[in-house]
C-alpha cells in the first residue's frame, strides 16, 4: 500500500483536507493530511473537530475508473481497508470509550 499513493501532501495547518483537494487539480489517489484541521466537514455537512497535535485528519482522492452506484458502501469498503493497513503499521483503533 506505500505505493499506492500518486502523491501525498502534508498540510501544517488547513480548514479542511477535503476542501483543500477538492480547490486544486490533483491526480487520483492523492492523499493529503494533517494534525492541524481547523473547519473539517464529514459527510452530510457535520463538524469534524479536532485537537490540534493529536488528531489526523486525512483525505484521499480517489477518481475510479468504473461508475460508483453505491458511494455510501464505496466509503465503507475504503474506510475498512484504510483501517487493516493501519494496523499492519502497529496502529490501533483508539477511541473515547475504550479509554473510561
Amino acid at each position: 500500500m506505500s505505493n499506492f499513493f500518486n502523491k501525498k501532501i502534508y498540510l501544517e495547518t488547513v480548514d479542511s483536507t477535503n476542501t483543500y483537494l477538492k480547490k486544486n487539480d490533483f491526480p487520483d489517489k492523492t492523499l493529503a493530511y494533517s494534525f492541524n484541521q481547523t473547519n473539517g466537514k464529514g459527510r452530510n455537512n457535520k463538524v469534524w473537530n479536532g485537537t490540534s497535535g493529536k488528531n489526523l485528519a486525512l483525505s484521499v482522492l480517489l477518481k475510479p475508473a468504473f461508475t460508483v452506484h453505491n458511494p455510501l458502501w464505496f466509503v465503507a469498503a475504503c474506510s475498512i481497508a484504510l483501517v487493516k493497513y493501519l494496523e499492519t503499521l502497529g496502529i490501533k483503533k483508539s477511541c473515547a470509550s475504550e479509554a473510561e
